[in-house]
C-alpha cells in the first residue's frame, strides 16, 4: 500500500489492527475494525513545554477506537495539551497536517526501504509530528514559511526550498498546446500548499516533464500576487486551487532544481542564490555581480592611496 500513496491519495490513508495503512473511499472519515500498531516506547515523550506525548496511552485509546482516521486522531491528541491550548488543535488542522505527514512518510519508507519499509508510516508516528507542528505554531510562535508568506509577515522574495505539490488539470502535458505560457503549479513546504504561476520558460520545463510531483526547487525573487491583506492556509476560504487565489509569480532566472535531499524551508542568506542563463542567450542573475576586492597601499611620495586589484 505505501507505494500507492501519493499526494492525491495521502489523506485517505487510514491504519488497520496491525498499524498498516490501508485506502477508504473519498468523502468520510473512515469506519472499520478497531485499529492497532506498534507502540515504540512506553515512555512519555516531551514535545515542548507543556505538551507530552504518551505512546503507551496513545496505543490504548487508539486500540479501543475506530480505524485511526483525522476524526478520531483528534481526541487521541487533546490529552497531551493543557486545556488553555486545547481549542486550537482543531479537525480541519489535523486533517491538513495528517496527509502532509503520511505522504512524508510513505517517501521516506520508499526512498530507503531496508530500513524503514513497514516501520515509518506508523500511527503514532503522526500523531507525534502533528504535535510537535503545533507546538511549533502555537507555543513557540515558528510559523511555517508558507503561512508566513501568505500571511504577509515575511517577504517572498528570500531563497527558499519548496516542493512541487500538484500540477493541476490545466498544467499538465495532456493539456498542453504547442506554445508554453505561464501555468500554474501547486507548491508546499511540508507544511502548507501555495498556487505559484510559472512564467513561459519554466513552463516549457513542466510540459517536458523537467518539473514533476515531488520536485524541489530552489526560489528566489518571486511574488506574491492576491490578497492584499494576507490570508491563512487554514482560513475556510482559502483554496490554492482557485486561480483568483493568492499565489507566488516564479520566473526562469529565479529558479533551479534543489538537491533530492535538501530541507524544505528557508535557505540561509549566506546561500548563492539561483543564476542561470536567460533563454535569449544574456547571462542574468538575480544579484549584480560583487565589486573586486580591493588593498590600500600608501607611499611615502604621495598622500593618495593607490587600489590594487588582488
Amino acid at each position: 500500500t505505501t507505494e500507492k500513496i501519493t499526494h492525491a491519495n495521502a489523506h485517505r490513508v487510514r491504519f488497520d489492527a496491525h498499524g498498516d495503512p490501508l485506502f477508504v473511499d473519498d468523502g468520510g472519515d473512515g469506519d472499520g475494525d478497531s485499529g492497532g500498531g506498534d507502540s515504540g516506547s512506553s515512555e512519555s515523550v516531551p514535545i515542548c513545554p507543556g505538551i507530552t506525548f504518551s505512546p503507551s496511552s496513545f496505543s490504548l485509546a487508539y486500540l479501543s477506537s475506530t480505524t485511526l482516521s483525522p476524526l478520531v486522531l483528534l481526541p487521541l491528541l487533546l490529552p497531551s495539551l493543557p486545556p488553555s491550548l486545547s481549542p486550537l488543535l482543531t479537525l480541519p488542522y489535523v486533517r491538513l497536517h495528517y496527509a502532509q505527514i503520511v505522504w512524508k512518510l510513505a517517501g521516506m519508507e520508499r526512498t530507503f526501504p531496508e530500513v524503514l519499509a513497514g516501520r515509518y508510516l506508523k500511527p503514532e508516528r503522526i500523531a507525534r509530528q502533528i504535535l510537535g507542528r503545533f507546538a511549533k505554531e502555537y507555543v513557540e510562535g515558528r510559523r511555517s514559511p508558507v503561512r508566513r508568506i501568505l500571511n504577509r509577515d515575511h517577504s517572498s522574495t528570500q531563497l527558499i526550498y519548496l516542493a512541487v505539490f500538484e500540477i493541476p488539470s490545466e498544467s499538465s502535458k495532456a493539456t498542453a498546446t504547442a506554445t508554453a505560457t505561464a501555468r500554474p503549479i501547486i507548491l508546499t513546504d511540508g507544511w502548507y500548499t501555495i498556487r505559484a504561476l510559472l512564467d513561459p520558460p519554466l513552463a516549457s520545463l513542466l510540459l517536458s516533464s523537467s518539473i514533476t510531483v515531488g520536485t524541489k526547487l530552489a526560489i528566489s525573487g518571486s511574488v506574491l500576487r492576491g490578497r492584499p491583506d494576507g490570508v491563512d492556509p487554514l482560513d475556510d476560504d482559502y483554496d490554492p486551487m482557485n486561480k483568483d487565489e493568492a499565489h507566488l509569480e516564479l520566473r526562469y532566472n529565479g529558479v533551479k532544481r534543489g538537491r533530492w535531499d535538501a530541507k524544505l524551508g528557508w535557505v540561509p542568506r549566506t546561500t548563492q542564490p539561483p543564476r542561470r542563463t536567460s533563454t535569449d542567450g544574456e547571462c542574468s542573475s538575480l544579484l549584480p555581480p560583487p565589486p573586486p576586492t580591493t588593498t590600500t597601499t600608501t607611499t611615502t611620495t604621495t598622500t593618495s592611496p593607490t587600489h590594487l586589484l588582488v
